[in-house]
């Protein structure tokens, strides 16, 4: 990958390393292959990224560093600060969770795997938490588990988050978060 700068003493054509990266407010990072390019624009501690020089949607890709501070009740989405210039935002962001841990995805859903098994997942009618728990059912419901996001967000704890190009973010899940069984029942 090379780089074109709108300042610092890298000239174009030169390769780009994590110094050259974190040195400069803002910086332009261009690289090429196939018939394809994608400009890489940092923005103090966001990377706003774009294909073939465009802006889908008005806004390209931005890629933000956040911090966790709640989940809200609707069940797909979760406060935020966000960090702007090496500093926290006082005020939250709304950020959506990944769309496999959104209530709005799996709540009164059937869903088949990959190896052709289904699974009906809701929150007990209410009884469940649905910020971060839900019900799975299977074989036909004779069989149930409660399940929870694991591992847990932890307040304080530091997130990726990735913008649409139009306002929306969403946790990118660097963690592997995911539902995994608390109890079993019959």
């Amino acid at each position: 990958m090379t780089g074109r700068y709108f300042r610092g003493e890298v000239r174009p054509g030169s390769p780009v390393t994590a110094e050259h990266i974190n040195e400069t407010e803002r910086r332009t990072f261009t690289g090429t292959g196939a018939g394809n390019g994608v400009t890489m624009t940092r923005w103090g501690n966001s990377m706003l990224l774009r294909a073939d020089g465009k802006q889908a949607g008005g806004g390209g890709v931005m890629v933000r560093v956040g911090r966790f501070v709640s989940l809200d009740a609707d069940g797909d989405t979760m406060q935020v600060q966000l960090c702007a210039g090496g500093d926290w935002q006082t005020e939250t962001t709304t950020v959506y969770k990944p769309f496999e841990l959104q209530a709005s995805w799996w709540q009164d859903e059937t869903i088949t795997f990959a190896d052709g098994e289904t699974r009906s997942f809701d929150d007990d009618s209410g009884a469940l938490d649905v910020r971060y728990q839900r019900r799975a059912t299977w074989d036909g419901g004779v069989s149930t588990e409660t399940q929870e996001i694991t591992e847990a967000y932890a307040v304080n704890g530091k997130l990726l988050l990735i913008s649409d190009g139009e306002g929306h973010l969403m946790d990118m899940n660097v963690y592997g978060r995911h539902f995994a069984a608390i109890e079993e029942g019959t």
